[in-house]
């Protein structure tokens, strides 16, 4: 989408999926787009182990850092590459770079105060550890931060508010599930908990009992206003399935199998707008 260059966060984002794709083919394209995206994440990585965003088609970098977000999202892609690559070249550059980022952090801190890259940070970890259990360094960055995500549950859920934050924005389930995982790893009860909690409410405001009727970007949903209805984006649908299917593999809840598959039909018209969001006709390559 950048006019002038690459993201990495991006390319972590990329990196992630394409793993997942191998997994279920033996295209070797997919391998040979794993390779790639981990040599621009090398290329891009710092010497503090953080990672700049931008760099241009002239492989300029076009930024001092690329932000917790953009930490976070490659920390995310990385981690999945180390748990699901079944190309030894992949796991061990993936984990290299892996171990370069998070090398040195305050291991009692999370590795961010913003609640959305410490949830892409806690992904990536939770990952990480699926392969390589015995690492303490990850596993206490993991704990620092579902600790942290907790923390804020506490601080900000009201009345009829049970959230990290005073605002629902983008993206929003991605903190239930980054707890799911963290407790897939370490068996914090108080982690499950909270995801579960926290995914009733995402499902409460934006699920209106015929179709999902996700939270808008104009404005977004602050604690006390009305929410936004349009410029409703389909990353919100693609993290809220994601949850549910992790809290059905957590709980067998049924339930939860349910609003996955209702909250996917909104990319098929099952939206307020009863209009398909998804492209039917064209199959664009993954490796093209």
């Amino acid at each position: 989408d950048l006019k002038h260059g690459y993201s990495a966060d991006d390319v972590g984002r990329a990196l992630g999926i394409i793993v997942k794709v191998a997994r279920f083919d033996n295209e070797p394209g997919r391998y040979q787009l794993a390779k790639k995206y981990l040599s621009f994440l090398l290329y891009v990585q710092k010497e503090d182990g953080r990672f700049h965003n931008f760099v241009g088609y002239d492989r300029r970098i076009l930024d001092e850092d690329g932000g917790d977000d953009t930490f976070g999202r490659v920390l995310m892609g990385l981690g999945g590459a180390v748990a699901l690559s079944t190309d030894p070249s992949v796991t061990i550059l993936a984990k290299e770079i892996f171990d370069r980022a998070i090398a040195g952090r305050q291991t009692g801190l999370p590795l961010s105060t913003y609640p959305k890259a410490m949830a892409y940070g806690i992904c990536g970890l939770s990952d990480y550890l699926k392969k390589f259990p015995e690492a303490p360094e990850a596993g206490e960055l993991l704990r620092a931060g579902a600790d942290y995500l907790v923390k804020l549950y506490q601080d900000n859920k009201r009345p009829d508010w049970d959230w990290f934050e005073p605002s629902v924005t983008y993206a929003n389930a991605k903190l239930p599930f980054a707890l799911m995982t963290a407790f897939s790893i370490l068996k914090e009860e108080v982690y499950l908990a909270t995801a579960l909690v926290t995914l009733k409410f995402l499902t409460g405001i934006q699920y209106n009992g015929a179709y999902f009727d996700i939270v808008g970007n104009k404005n977004w949903l602050v604690n006390g206003a009305k929410r936004a209805f349009f410029d409703q984006q389909p990353i919100e649908i693609g993290c809220l399935v994601e949850a549910y299917c992790e809290a059905l593999r957590l709980t067998q809840d049924k339930n939860y199998r349910d609003l996955a598959n209702k909250a996917f039909r909104w990319f098929f018209g099952k939206n307020c707008r009863g209009v398909p969001v998804y492209n039917l006709k064209d199959d664009y390559p993954l490796d093209g």
